[in-house]
């Protein structure tokens, strides 16, 4: 579990890489957008402390307080309107108020979200 947080809070973007357990890569899918990832200190079953494991060139190690700090701040880099909400579906989209705004805009896509299938205007 260490390794895996480690790997997957990789500060550098060079000590990182894959980890393979037996399940197939899924379209290229890449880690999360959520970090920083933290894992179980010990896998005692009352354990509750959880720690933000990094990469250190080819070691899984647990972060000095600076580099605790790097990893949040590399985390939060990701401006909240650009990370993906992976539970999202196109029926939570009111159509009207995006055709709305596209018409406010006067953006070109306004007519052809009129005409044809709204999932095709992109």
């Amino acid at each position: 579990m260490k390794t895996v947080c480690a790997f997957a809070n990789d500060l550098d973007n060079w000590g990182g890489g894959y980890i393979v357990i037996g399940v197939e890569e899924e379209k290229g899918r890449p880690g999360g957008e959520t970090r920083p990832y933290s894992s179980p200190k010990t896998m005692n079953k009352d354990n509750k402390e959880r720690i933000h494991y990094i990469r250190k060139s080819s070691n899984s190690a647990e972060p000095t307080d600076d580099e605790e700090k790097d990893l949040f701040n590399l985390a939060n880099r990701v401006p909240f309107d650009d990370r993906v909400n992976h539970k999202a579906e196109m029926s939570d989209l009111n159509i009207t108020l995006v055709q709305n705004y596209l018409k406010e805009v006067k953006s070109s896509l306004y007519e052809k979200s009129k005409t044809g299938d709204f999932v095709e205007v992109r």
